[in-house]
């Protein structure tokens, strides 16, 4: 299930990107700055995904945390039986 949810922000997010920068350059506006760091981003995704998917994860936080529609991936990990334990502790919004 996370893995679907990643593969869906990654492609949407390439996608969006694509699609934005194209429209951008031939109408001749600058692309958006991205936020000086990350937590400026005033949305939060709270992730706790197993340590596998911790490095998918990681490279695509830059990514979602630029821009006006900005997702600031606030991740955690955890594996195995206490995974689900460690997602309600952190109160996750995906798991």
């Amino acid at each position: 299930m996370l893995l679907v949810l990643v593969m869906t922000v990654a492609g949407t997010a390439a996608l969006t990107g694509a699609v934005t920068t194209a429209n951008r350059a031939r109408h001749g506006t600058p692309a958006p700055a991205a936020a000086a760091n990350p937590s400026d981003c005033p949305r939060v995704a709270r992730v706790v995904a197993p340590t596998s998917y911790a490095p998918a994860l990681r490279a695509l936080a830059p990514e979602l945390a630029k821009g006006d529609d900005c997702v600031r991936v606030d991740l955690t990990e955890a594996d195995g039986r206490n995974a689900p334990a460690v997602a309600q502790d952190e109160d996750a919004d995906v798991w």
